[in-house]
């Protein structure tokens, strides 16, 4: 567990004590999995939990630490009163099965927009799909447990008498605002669109005549008892008839395609999917259902198995549509009429239109914006790019170059930055790790650290590295680390982001075409509200790798849907002698650049060693090194080739042959120390013969095969500070 995490759990929980008579347990998180402790240390907190066993405000002012779990958690079991003022309420926004690209809902907009009004107590939850928001109420009859509200969103209400009977696990991650006091809590969540203003006075007992669309045979002698159910029940069930899905009419026609002479648990777990979605409303749905199976044995049967059910059970109406639909039932949320409309089928609520038709004669009268970069021409401004390179090229040191340059506004390798504040996201090296690089290139750019202040900002991701999570062939989620660097990038006003890197931050599968998809476009909605730059860096695949260079051109991993749905992309290759190239392999915007050709010397940062406005000029001083360096290894190599000839292996010229240069040395310690690879050998080879230091010639083996290989010429072997060799015998 992280200070970090420890102090804003804390910051929240002492907030929440400073105005009600709370008390406490900690958390733990297992696999995703929220785990209760009470205060020695035993697992599980219930409704029937004693104040003793929980901790007080002042036990949780004293502690450094948390010994058991990691978050502290607001015990809800029973109602917190505050005497002369009400209720402390809960409202849980959930969002975490909310289908990628589904919009929010205008209601949970209204309930953000009221937070923010006036500031009330917010947290982000743990799940990083949510929100804790905390008020006082004095009025706070008729509300619900839970408030559906379209696919994968509700909002639960916890701290009342009909609320489920658990505790809140706090946060405190962006914590804002102070707890507010109102006067009715139904009033509000009716203003917010929420919940619907009551159509009728709920029925104090509702008829349980048998439901014609489900017993037909039935119909004509209970319709009586069906008008005098059926009016009140859907009136009451109407009040909140927010989301399709759960409705009651909904869960009506579900039914039709669910046989009531199902297997015993399909059975009881209708009856649970009722009860957890309408409560005692659900009851005579239930019955009259059953009623038309043949194992149906009566009212009171039902009424046995009805009493031990209990809302959230852990089985909600999901599994009664699961059912339903292995039943044959289509669950279609809107449909288009002839008109080329869309209409939610169980409103009738005209959609927004999923187009949106754009204006072509004015486009040179009124043109749209140009695009703008951050590093110009290769980071688009909005949009995503990506940066990939193999392990250990250097791609993360360029990166935070790069995120420095833009914080100062200075040239990066000659081409021109914006400035503006920049966040680096590791998600793969340690915090000290980075620290170091960014000491580097302080110390070697002549820059003063605190010049960075408010400018750069580096998050260490490395606990909780993922920002989308998926599984099997589903589309995905989004994480609490997501949701943490989105905010840091809307409240911080940041103009480039770089994440570091993709194989820590995707958690699905790589050639997964859907969720690669919906990856990219997660951070498209990081980059695009706030026309920022995000840089994706990103490891080549194993072809690529071993190569050394991008297998037919492409320097991506996976499905080609990397390659298409970022922007931009550039790719790093890093040669033998330590010269780097980036090349510019897509632009979506125009052409792409140049190709930047850098140096990296020994205990020195990249540094631009090609005029990239023509001229194949090199720096006179680098270029003096790098040869330096090639003589270097050209020597040890031909040592190499001298000493394996002396014991019988021998080098062949032919580049395709088994005993080739690179074959035959890779194994050598004192050649794998020269970071050579193959294309690397083959030009220092080249380079040899060039000089006339080596020089091919025929040999032939034990069964008198004729073959050729490479042998040291005289001045080769001065050149190698070899000595002459000996006569042959």
């Amino acid at each position: 567990m992280t200070t970090t995490t420890f102090t804003k759990s804390k910051a929240m929980a002492l907030k929440l004590g400073e105005v009600a008579p709370a008390l406490f347990c900690t958390f733990g998180l297992r696999n995703d999995r929220k785990i209760p402790y009470q205060r020695n240390g035993q697992q599980g907190v219930g409704a029937d939990i004693s104040d003793e066993a929980l901790f007080t405000i002042d036990a949780i002012n004293s502690m450094s630490n948390i010994r058991y779990g990691q978050y502290f958690g607001l015990s809800m079991n029973k109602p917190i009163v505050i005497e002369g003022k009400g209720h402390l309420v809960c409202l849980d926004v959930d969002m975490k099965h909310k289908p990628e690209g589904e919009p929010t809902h205008p209601a949970i907009k209204n309930l953000a927009d009221w937070v923010n009004k006036k500031k009330a107590l917010n947290e982000l939850s743990v799940s990083g799909k949510g929100y804790h928001i905390f008020v006082v109420a004095k009025a706070t009859s008729n509300i619900l447990r839970k408030y559906p509200l379209a696919q994968g969103q509700e909002i639960e209400v916890f701290g009342l008498a009909s609320s489920d009977k658990k505790s809140i696990l706090l946060t405190g991650v962006a914590m804002e605002g102070e707890v507010v006091e109102m006067d009715d809590i139904e009033a509000l969540l009716i203003e917010l669109g929420i919940a619907k203003e009551r159509a009728v006075p709920p029925p104090a007992q509702a008829s349980r005549g048998n439901l014609e669309f489900l017993n037909p045979a039935q119909a004509q002698a209970s319709r009586a008892n069906l008008e005098v159910f059926e009016a009140p029940l859907q009136a009451t069930a109407r009040q909140y008839v927010n989301d399709p899905q759960v409705t009651y009419e909904k869960a009506v026609e579900a039914l039709k395609s669910i046989s009531a002479d199902c297997d015993y648990v399909t059975w009881i777990k209708v009856g649970q999917a009722l009860h957890d979605a309408f409560g005692d409303q659900g009851f005579t749905l239930w019955d009259d259902w059953s009623s038309g199976g043949a194992k149906y044995k009566g009212q009171a049967d039902i009424d046995t198995h009805w009493k031990s059910f209990h809302q959230g059970g852990g089985v909600g109406i999901g599994t009664l549509f699961h059912y339903a639909k292995e039943g044959g039932y289509e669950n279609q949320a809107a449909k288009a009429d002839s008109s080329g409309l869309s209409i939610d089928n169980e409103t009738g609520e005209v959609l927004p239109p999923a187009l949106t038709l754009l204006s072509v004669t004015d486009v040179i009268s009124n043109p749209s914006p140009a695009p703008t970069f951050i590093w110009d021409r290769y980071l688009p401004r909005g949009v995503v790019s990506m940066l990939g390179a193999h392990g250990g090229t250097g791609k993360s040191t360029v990166a935070l170059m790069l995120c420095v340059s833009a914080a100062l506004g200075r040239p990066l390798f000659g081409v021109d930055t914006v400035q503006c504040k920049t966040l680096f996201l590791s998600l793969e090296d340690s915090a000290s790790v980075v620290r170091n690089r960014l000491a580097f290139i302080c110390q070697k750019w002549a820059v003063n650290p605190t010049a960075l202040d408010g400018k750069l900002t580096i998050a260490d991701g490395t606990e909780y590295p993922e920002l989308f999570s998926a599984e099997h062939r589903n589309a995905g989620d989004k994480t609490r680390t997501y949701y943490e660097m989105n905010h840091l990038v809307k409240t911080g006003e940041v103009g480039l982001v770089v994440i570091d890197n993709a194989s820590d931050a995707y958690g699905g599968d790589e050639i997964q075409r859907r969720q690669v998809r919906a990856f990219i476009r997660s951070l498209m909605e990081v980059a695009k509200p706030v026309n920022c730059a995000l840089l994706l860096l990103a490891h080549v695949d194993k072809n690529t790798s071993r190569l050394g260079k991008p297998e037919n051109g492409e320097g991506y991993s996976g499905s080609t849907a990397w390659h298409n749905s970022v922007r931009s992309r550039l790719f790093m290759t890093r040669d033998a002698i330590d010269r780097l190239t980036i090349d510019h392999q897509k632009s979506n915007l125009g052409r792409c650049h140049e190709s930047l050709r850098l140096q990296w010397l020994t205990d020195e940062l990249p540094q631009l060693v090609t005029n990239q406005a023509g001229s194949d000029s090199i720096d006179p001083l680098l270029q003096a090194v790098a040869s330096k360096d090639d003589e270097d290894r050209a020597k040890k190599l031909l040592r190499m080739i001298a000493e394996f000839a002396s014991r019988g292996q021998f080098c062949s010229p032919a580049t395709t042959s088994r005993n080739h240069v690179h074959a035959v040395l890779k194994s050598e310690p004192e050649f794998s120390k020269m970071r050579l690879r193959t294309d690397d050998t083959k030009r220092l080879v080249n380079q040899c013969q060039r000089a006339k230091w080596i020089e091919q010639q025929e040999y032939r083996d034990f069964r008198r095969k004729l073959h050729q290989r490479w042998v040291l010429t005289d001045s080769g072997r001065l050149f190698a500070e070899l000595p002459a060799p000996t006569a042959p015998t």
